[in-house]
């Protein structure tokens, strides 16, 4: 299992409870789309500040406060009132895992590993308690200890939001796929607002080989949790086998942008995406990805996406789409070596506008001497455009494919006669 700090299972599992994303008013077993919690009212805000002045001591407003707080991104106000709700009833479990719940939605995992390991000690025999203490376990790649303990939680309380989700992961980690089909759809009969349990349930059916069935869970798992690689790799592989390309080339745009960084990107990510593209019609893909790639970049934004999708539509043949990428890249990171390079490779290659590829070959080659294969672009097509009056083969191939111009967005400068 993955660390908790990289927001795995089990802090995802642990932060639901006060997130965002999870899926509101749905029949009980009905796959559909999310319904976004709204924001609490200022009105809302004043009448429970209010309570909590005239009576300090009234724990149960500090914590819907608290939540409040939580949902309009005050992190620390929130904090405060849950550890005057704890001060004031130290013997009540479920404010210990309220203010954990807190703790790991703001990034302060240790803080909260720290509150639950005292909790345990405290409380040990809590299912609530006991539910955590399995999360923590999970955290620590203690497979085994964490299904005991969320065992142990569920003969004591089954009820608990995120229990049977949580257990259904660690069937997952175990490929027993029915196991984890049982728990999701269980945790989705009682509680069809947790995300998690689609998510459970979507991850099981691919298991079990029953994908077109998948599908269903797989869009609500994304629609609340989008950024999240493993939910959308899964997906987009989804359509994929299921036949439906269009549908998946939204999924395979987020996973590439939630894998890709400048040093790096994802080979499966690519891989992924060119087989969405290449058995799409060039009509579709031209006319849906330049709006779809927008609205992912709206949801993370993040420069290294826009060169590895200019890298992977250079590759199916889309140079027209990948300059655009490339464009918008630079415009984040314009002293990008590698994004230079590609742009200039795509001036040369796809539009033969030779001085502008070997404007931009020498501004990257400027910006990453050491890079051996930019300098062979740059150092070969300098020696032949100097000499392009006296090549033949240079002359005739641009009398067949004359240049088409490009401009190039930047402020780059070399003496190209």
């Amino acid at each position: 299992m993955r660390k908790l700090e990289a927001l795995t299972l089990a802090a995802v599992t642990l932060v639901t409870f006060a997130a965002p994303n999870s899926v509101q008013a749905m029949t009980p077993g009905a796959d559909t789309a999310p319904v976004r919690d709204e924001k609490p009212s200022q009105q809302t805000l004043n009448r429970l500040a209010e309570a909590v002045d005239k009576n300090p001591n009234d724990v149960d407003a500090r914590c819907q406060l608290a939540a409040c707080y939580d949902q309009l991104a005050l992190p620390d106000l929130a904090r405060e009132q849950y550890m005057a709700a704890v001060k004031l009833a130290p013997n009540n479990a479920h404010l210990w895992m309220l203010r954990v719940k807190q703790e790991l939605k703001n990034g302060r995992s240790d803080v909260a590993m720290h509150m639950i390991e005292t909790a345990h000690e405290r409380f040990t025999d809590d299912p609530e308690v006991l539910f955590w203490y399995g999360n923590y376990f999970a955290a620590r790649s203690k497979i085994d200890d964490a299904a005991f303990a969320y065992n142990l939680a569920l003969k004591k309380n089954p009820e608990i939001e995120g229990l049977r989700s949580a257990l259904g992961e660690v069937c997952l980690e175990k490929m027993r796929y029915g196991d984890a089909l049982n728990l999701a759809e269980q945790e989705i009969k009682t509680h069809p607002q947790f995300w998690l349990a689609y998510k459970v349930k979507a991850f099981a059916l691919m298991g079990l080989g029953r994908t077109q069935e998948a599908l269903s869970p797989l869009r609500v798992a994304y629609a609340n949790y989008p950024t999240k690689a493993i939910v959308a790799k899964t997906y987009a592989r989804a359509c994929i086998w299921c036949g439906y390309f269009q549908e998946a080339l939204l999924p395979a745009l987020m996973f590439l942008n939630t894998t890709s960084n400048l040093t790096s990107n994802d080979y499966d990510a690519k891989r992924l995406l060119n087989t969405v593209l290449t058995n799409l019609p060039r009509s579709i893909v031209e006319k849906e990805l330049p709006s779809i790639s927008a609205a992912v970049q709206k949801i993370k934004p993040n420069a290294a996406y826009y060169f590895a999708l200019g890298d992977t539509l250079d590759h199916a043949g889309l140079n027209d789409l990948a300059i655009s990428q490339y464009y918008a890249g630079l415009q984040m990171e314009p002293n990008f070596a590698r994004g230079l390079f590609r742009l200039g490779k795509d001036f040369e290659q796809a539009r033969r506008d030779y001085k502008a590829a070997l404007m931009l070959y020498a501004k990257a080659n400027q910006l990453a001497p050491q890079d051996p294969e930019i300098a062979t672009y740059f150092l070969r097509l300098g020696r032949r455009y100097k000499n392009r009056d006296n090549d033949l083969a240079w002359q005739l191939k641009d009398y067949f494919q004359p240049a088409i111009p490009s401009v190039i967005p930047f402020d780059v400068k070399i003496n190209a006669k």
